[in-house]
């Protein structure tokens, strides 16, 4: 004699679950176990570290997103003058 599975939803409707479908349950939760989760905090922070200067010699990161920032302001500004000129 063994007790039946049940699942219980997130608005507490019960579901009686057959052995088959009760095992794939647990198959599908032993999968998600071995995937890769969230870094932590620490994990992060070691990361940031790890990264900090990494590409200093090279050209400047920063830089390179306003240039690029400010080429999308110029795209939009010209779009923005050819619309109300048609207007």
């Amino acid at each position: 004699m063994f007790a039946e599975a049940l699942l219980v939803t997130p608005e507490g409707k019960r579901i009686v679950l057959s052995v088959t479908n009760y095992q794939r349950v647990l198959d599908v939760l032993a999968i998600r176990s071995h995937s890769p989760s969230r870094p932590s905090p620490a994990e992060v922070k070691a990361l940031v570290g790890e990264l900090r200067g990494k590409y200093a010699a090279g050209p400047s990161l920063v830089q390179a997103l306003l240039d690029e920032r400010r080429r999308e302001r110029e795209r939009e500004d010209a779009q923005v003058r050819r619309h109300a000129h048609n207007a």
